[in-house]
Order: structure tokens, then C-alpha cells, then sequence
């Protein structure tokens, strides 16, 4: 009896995160759960007026068989292209309430939902035209209050 509730599980979070999947795919919008750890680092500046935070998630090669390894990075800036600085357009950031990641988990992907996914996937996903990126960083949670930035992706391939 258990191992069935077990494997209805592990079934039903795989049927969940696909159809979460193709919600991205359609979707103009989404948003990155970022939390720091040994596959996925943080590291910013203040140096210059674009300040920017870099985002990086790295993944390991899945088996012998891959030539080829990946890292994404997500960076923010403060502001997006040197003339939005003369008219002070900045970045989109702001912060929302933490309901914020119930009402929208559909739109969310974790590191462990890229790792589920794999890095080739995930390059696809990033790379579609008119997708709208989010980085929200959990180590800048205030209170309730959870910050989200605008972000660009860009990716290298290791030998």
C-alpha cells in the first residue's frame, strides 16, 4: 500500500511540473527562485551606475556520453541600455507579498526544477523571443516582502 501512494506521488508531480512546463512555454512571463548553493551562485557589483548582480546556475554533465556542460547566467541592471540612464528608466524591481509565490508557482522554476528538466531544455525555454525573465532571490527577503528583478539570460558551453 505505501509503495503505491509513493509511486502516486512521484506521478502526479511529474504530470504537475509538465503541464507547468508547457504553461511557461506559452507564457510571455516567468520567474527564477533563486537560492544560493553549490550549483548556483551570486555575485554583484557596485562598481559604475549599472550595478549590476549576476546570476549563475551551473550544471554538471548528466552522464559520460555528454561532451558538452552549461551555465546560465541571469543578470540585472540597473538600468537596461546606457540611454535609459539620461531619462532615468530603470530596470523593472519591485516587491510583492510571499502570497506572491502561491498565487503564481505555475510560473516558477527552481534550480532543482531546471535540474529535472536539463540544461539543453532549459536553454530553449530561455531563449524564446518575448519571454519576460524574473530573478527572485531569496536570500533579499524582507518580512513579507519578497524582491523581484528584471533579468537578462545568456549561457556558456564548457568542453
Amino acid at each position: 500500500m505505501n509503495k503505491i501512494i509513493v509511486l502516486s506521488l512521484i506521478l502526479s508531480s511529474i504530470s504537475v511540473f509538465g503541464q507547468a512546463l508547457s504553461e511557461l512555454k506559452k507564457g510571455s512571463t516567468f520567474f527564477i527562485l533563486f537560492e544560493e548553493g553549490e550549483f548556483s551562485k551570486k555575485r554583484s557589483t557596485t562598481l559604475g551606475i549599472l550595478e549590476p548582480i549576476f546570476y549563475s546556475f551551473y550544471f554538471k554533465k548528466q552522464n559520460s556520453d555528454e561532451k558538452t556542460s552549461y551555465s546560465f547566467r541571469f543578470s540585472y541592471h540597473k538600468y537596461n541600455q546606457h540611454e535609459d540612464i539620461s531619462k532615468n528608466k530603470q530596470t523593472i524591481k519591485y516587491r510583492v507579498h510571499k502570497s506572491f509565490l502561491n498565487k503564481n508557482k505555475h510560473l516558477l522554476l527552481s534550480k532543482k526544477d531546471m535540474d529535472k528538466l536539463g540544461d539543453r531544455k532549459m536553454i530553449q525555454l530561455f531563449k524564446q523571443n518575448k519571454k519576460h525573465i524574473f530573478i527572485i532571490d531569496k536570500s533579499e527577503t524582507k518580512g513579507n516582502q519578497i524582491l523581484i528583478r528584471e533579468a537578462k539570460f545568456s549561457f556558456d558551453s564548457v568542453e
